[in-house]
This record gives structure tokens, sequence and C-alpha cells, in this order.
């Protein structure tokens, strides 16, 4: 069984967060398709049809004298499918960002009492807490959101001077683990929002660089293996085209990027949520690390074993 309750420095912190993947992983992304897949797959399927809409109507038209003319009649005779499929699109984002994020915070409450929460287990948390997650999301624009605006600011000037590069990272890193840390214990505590708030800037700022350093590292990870997935369709595609164009009509082209762009979408949107997980976890093991130098949860557990033993 995974250890949450421990003192962490930066390299526990790191090496935990794989090693609660590789212990709990099976149970922990079996659920988490389990819980998401309907909602993703609604939401890969919609995206799909509506992209390929979008692509079927641009290039009915291609290389004709009245091609802006047809496009603007298409997208002006569907504009109610249009506007219902961003809505749709839109509402099953949200909903799928509030259990993406919910979902970590919620599997590792479970697991301090079982170390194999169930579906159901899961699900019936997420239904407990759906006012609070709602709440959090509400709030989050007048608490997160000026911070995140301000932020970006000062990060677009660091980036500008070249040398302040590796700040701009710290410092959005920081606000990031900031957000996150404040949920978990929004969550985990019965405290409300804004004590939550500045509960999360005092454990970020505990350890500022062991926290916020995690945080860079694992988020530079995850970009670059995201990159390196979005490209090998564009990869493949791109391979395909150029050593195989005889025949083909400047249309069957575009259409077959077409394809291949929808094909980049379904396969990022999945792997942008499945590795996601990955720096929820992380902040996990900073939130778990700063409860037991403060609770001491695992002197309390081994005195409450001592105390069954002797009975």
């Amino acid at each position: 069984m995974f250890k949450l309750f421990k003192t962490r420095n930066f390299s526990d912190i790191f090496n935990d967060t794989f090693g609660f993947i590789k212990i709990t992983g099976k149970n922990y992304f079996k659920n988490y398709v389990l819980v998401n897949s309907p909602f993703l797959l609604v939401l890969i399927v919609l995206g799909y049809f509506t992209g390929k809409v979008f692509f079927d109507a641009a290039l009915s038209g291609f290389g004709t004298a009245g091609s802006q003319r047809i496009i603007e009649d298409f997208f002006s005779n569907n504009l109610t499918f249009f506007i219902t499929s961003i809505i749709g699109i839109g509402l099953l984002f949200i909903i799928i960002a509030m259990i993406n994020y919910s979902y970590p915070v919620i599997y590792m409450r479970l697991y301090e009492d079982n170390n194999e929460p169930t579906t159901t287990q899961i699900v019936q948390e997420l239904k407990k807490s759906i006012s609070k997650i709602i709440l959090f999301a509400l709030l989050w624009f007048i608490s997160f959101l000026p911070v995140f605006i301000l932020v970006g600011f000062v990060c677009v000037f660091l980036f500008v001077l070249i040398i302040g590069i590796p700040f701009a990272f710290i410092i959005l890193a920081a606000v990031f683990s900031w957000m996150t840390l404040s949920f978990y214990h929004y969550l985990n505590s019965g405290e409300g929002y804004f004590t939550s708030f500045g509960k999360g800037l005092t454990i970020v700022s505990s350890k500022f660089w062991t926290h916020a350093g995690s945080t860079v590292i694992f988020a530079i990870i995850i970009y670059i293996v995201q990159l390196v997935i979005s490209l090998i369709p564009h990869i493949f595609g791109m391979a395909s085209i150029f050593t195989d164009t005889e025949g083909q009509t400047q249309e069957e082209v575009l259409s077959f990027m077409g394809i291949v762009a929808l094909i980049t979408f379904i396969i990022t949107t999945i792997s942008n949520y499945v590795l996601g997980n990955l720096i929820y976890i992380n902040q996990g093991m900073i939130y778990y690390s700063y409860r037991e130098e403060n609770e001491n949860h695992s002197a309390k557990s081994e005195i409450d074993l001592i105390g069954s033993d002797s009975e």
C-alpha cells in the first residue's frame, strides 16, 4: 500500500508521484476511464462530426469562382447547428474539466482508508462534493482569474527579457500549485473557499522552491509527451502526402489533411486529460506531505497500531 502521509523533500515528491502511479495505476486509471469515458466519448464524437461538417463545407466549393459564396451560404443555413455544437462542446469541456480536476483529489481521499477505491465509491463522492466543486469553479473567476491575469502580464514582460523566462515558469507553476492545493484543502476539509484559498498559498510558500520546482518539472514532462503524441499523426499524414501525390487533386490532399487534423484532435484530447493526472497527483504528494508535517498522521497511526496490538 502506498503511504500518502509522509514528509517529502524535492526528490521524494518526484519519486513518489511515479511511485503512486506504479502502485495504484491499474486501479486509478481503470476507474478514471469508467468515470470520464462517457463524457469524453460524447465530446470526441461531437467534435469529430462538427469538424467533419466544417471541412466538408470548406472543401465543397474549393477552387471554384464562387467558393467563398458557397461557404458563406452553408454557414448561414447551418448557423443553429454550429452554435449548438459550440455550446455543447463548451459545456462538455467544463464538465470534463471539473471531473478531471476533482478525480485525483477524491481518489486520494478514499485511498486514505481503502487502497482500492471502487468506481461506485468515487462516483458517490463526486455526487456528494458536486456543490463544492461548482462553487469553487464559480468563485475561481473572482479570485484566481484576476491573479492569473496579473501574473500573465508579469510573465509576458519576463519572457521579453529572455533572462526572466525561468522566473516566469516558476511564477506560473507557483500560481497553478496554489490553485490546486487550495482545491485539495477545500474538498478535504470543512473549511470555506476563501480559507482554503489562503491555505493553498500557505502550503506553496512553506517550501516554495521545492513545490514550485517540482510543478515546473512535471509541467515540462507533460508538455513534451503531449507534443510528441500530437506530432505523430502529422508526421504520418505529411509523409503520406509527399510519398503518394500522383493522381491526387488539391481537394483530395486538403480533405486528407482535414482527416489528419481530426485524428490529431481526438488523440490530443484524450492524452491531455490522461496526462493531466500526472501533475494533479504531484500536487497530491505536496498536499499530503504538508499535512504530515503539521498533523503527524504517521505517528498517530503507529500509536493506534500499538494500542490495537496491546489489546
